[in-house]
């Protein structure tokens, strides 16, 4: 199946900006997995808010590169807390850009809650 696009906002320094609705991890997006676009200018400064509804502790995973030398640092799983739990992940496109021009995200079996991804300036 085809992963789920998650276009990054884009925040812009000194200024207040409105909230975007985050998009909601349900079963087809657990099956599926997320990408979000990036180039190699964003350069460390892509930012992914996940929140987790589901009663356990979930994991979500960054997918590793799959070209270049920095593949061989493996994907980046991190631990969100049960039910209320909520991580703040800064991505590294040169560790986990895929050829295609995306970075994949991974989800624990079952999880539910919400992720949004942020273009810091």
């Amino acid at each position: 199946m085809a992963r789920t696009l998650i276009t990054p906002v884009s925040l812009i320094r000194e200024t207040g900006q409105d909230v975007e609705t985050p998009t909601t991890i349900d079963a087809t997006l657990v099956t599926n997995g997320a990408k979000i676009p990036y180039d190699t200018n964003i350069a460390g400064n892509l930012l992914i808010h996940v929140k987790n509804t589901f009663g356990s502790g979930v994991t979500v995973t960054i997918v590793k590169t799959d070209t270049g030398s920095r593949a061989s640092l493996g994907n980046t799983d991190v631990t969100v807390a049960a039910s209320t739990g909520e991580q703040m992940i800064r991505v590294s496109a040169s560790r986990h850009g895929q050829s295609d021009g995306f970075i994949y995200v991974n989800f624990s079996t079952g999880m539910t809650g919400s992720i949004m991804t942020y273009l810091l300036p």
